[in-house]
């Protein structure tokens, strides 16, 4: 039975602990893994998400969860663990690190480790994001196999550097979910929800006009952004400072961090989800909006069309009146909304964890074959 290692010594909770736990969750019994772990927190969202499965055991290879510790351990101390562990292949998220005779697969799930802003060489954040950008590049050269969630990060990865062995694998969503959810009749025609974090590439200030825009335009209407965040409204100051400044505070309601369960809730009765971040290697949360049975909106730019197909509109990214155009197209055109929850239900039919994890372990059987 071939032995996998997950090399989750760098993931903080996040997007990539919660990538690798659904793929982890659904890969099969026919191999046995070993995920290596430094961050207390990742580790129990890990055994969360995952639950209880006999094949799969958690390791703590460093005494200390420093970033420099772990990462130098990484260089020069993982080959020996592989060994004694008698792995026969190690998948890596977004890096490469010296894995001796080993086979890697490397997973690149960030956009910015290929198209990063460059600030200060001076800072010191700077420094350390140019060495996560080298071991993202060794990858591209040196991995066994170079799997991306997405074709766009595939061709901005190909203008670094040749790549070795690479494919697409789109992540998905929950493939228990089905055509069976009911298609909200009494959804709320004015409440729009958006699910965003405080970074700079989300272009959260858009959202503060689009709603203006919409409120200029149709002032009957009670319109209201409901915004889904783990980040308390102080870490969005911009944003809160702007819509104050416009005199729309009072149409956005913070609904800070909520459950899966709690978001299906409001989004299937919701108009719509509106996305306007204009950097994603793949926009999940377009793709959770249709599985709740909500519309989504989403800029025309990197990953955004890729990732929703026909199944939701797209507005002019960084434009704030073509998001507020979908919106109306959306409230104006009869059966509109059930069309696109009805497409959305197909679409993610083929994006679901269970085939990305299925095409993940044949890539790990192909390089293993390969390489014994």
């Amino acid at each position: 039975m071939p032995h996998i290692v997950i090399n989750a010594c760098n993931l903080r909770p996040g997007g990539g602990v919660q990538v690798t736990s659904a793929l982890l969750s659904r890969f099969s019994d026919k191999n046995t893994f070993t995920v290596l772990w430094t961050d207390p927190s990742a580790k129990s969202l890990f055994e969360r998400i995952i639950g209880p499965r006999p094949n799969i055991t958690y390791l703590k290879p460093t005494a200390s969860d420093s970033t420099i510790h772990v990462f130098l351990w990484l260089i020069m101390k993982l080959p020996a663990l592989l060994n004694e562990l008698k792995a026969d292949l190690i998948l890596s998220i977004n890096h490469f690190f010296p894995s001796g005779v080993v086979p890697q697969v490397v997973y690149h799930l960030n956009v910015l480790r290929f198209d990063r802003p460059k600030t200060s060489i001076f800072k010191a954040s700077e420094i350390a994001d140019l060495i996560r950008d080298n071991r993202a590049a060794t990858a591209l050269r040196k991995a066994d196999a170079n799997i991306f969630e997405s074709n766009y990060l595939k061709e901005i990865a190909e203008k670094k550097s040749a790549i070795r062995n690479g494919q697409v694998i789109y992540i998905g969503i929950d493939e228990t979910l089905t055509e069976s959810h009911q298609i909200a009749s009494d959804s709320d025609s004015s409440s729009i929800i958006v699910l965003t974090s405080p970074h700079p590439h989300k272009d959260n200030s858009r959202l503060i006009y689009m709603l203006k825009e919409l409120i200029q335009r149709v002032p009957e209407r009670p319109w209201k952004l409901k915004i889904a965040s783990g980040r308390t409204p102080d870490s969005f100051s911009e944003f809160t400072d702007l819509a104050k400044s416009e005199g729309i505070w009072d149409r956005i309601e913070w609904l800070g961090f909520k459950t899966h369960d709690e978001l299906e809730a409001i989004a299937h009765d919701s108009l719509c989800l509106v996305s306007t971040s204009q950097v994603e290697s793949f926009c999940m949360v377009a793709l959770e909006a249709m599985a709740w049975g909500c519309p989504a909106i989403v800029g025309n730019t990197t990953s955004m069309p890729e990732s929703v197909g026909d199944a939701a509109l797209i507005a002019q990214a960084g434009n704030a009146q073509s998001f507020s155009d979908q919106i109306m197209l959306l409230c104006n055109t009869p059966n509109l909304r059930e069309q696109l929850i009805n497409k959305g239900y197909k679409h993610i039919k083929y994006m679901s964890w269970r085939s990305a994890a299925n095409q993940f372990e044949n890539v790990f059987e192909q390089v293993i074959t390969v390489k014994k």
